[in-house]
């Protein structure tokens, strides 16, 4: 009987932390997302497209679906033609690992495109 309580203690404490470890990282996310919310608050040309006819139609054949909310904005590379560059970490776009993300580049538009900027734009990112 001695045995039966000394494992039903390891195995209370063990559910304790991992329950200690599941919250602290939902803390960790929600964290993340405030954060995330206010750079976008703070920076809307980074996360608005105003599309036209939508020029990434021909994303759909390829099933592309990836919640841009998780896209972690790390550094301005520079400026191009249709607008700036960042270097950005991308949490599970390829392998599913929501931890480290892979390094992408995002292109963002000036807020003056016009539509025609806006198709050449799309043909860009569509050989990325």
């Amino acid at each position: 009987t001695l045995l039966l309580a000394i494992f039903i203690i390891i195995i209370i404490i063990v559910i304790v932390l991992v329950l200690l470890l599941v919250s602290r990282r939902q803390k960790q996310h929600v964290k993340h997302l405030e954060e995330l919310a206010q750079h976008q608050i703070d920076n809307p040309n980074l996360y608005a497209l105003n599309t036209v006819n939508n020029p990434f139609e021909f994303l759909d054949e390829y099933h592309i679906e990836y919640n841009f909310a998780l896209v972690d904005i790390v550094d301005e590379l520079g400026e191009g033609y249709f607008g700036n560059v960042f270097k950005a970490r991308a949490p599970g776009l390829v392998r599913g690992d929501y931890t480290a993300g892979e390094f992408v580049a995002v292109k963002t538009l000036k807020d003056d495109a016009n539509p025609e900027r806006l198709q050449d734009f799309a043909k860009e990112v569509s050989v990325c």
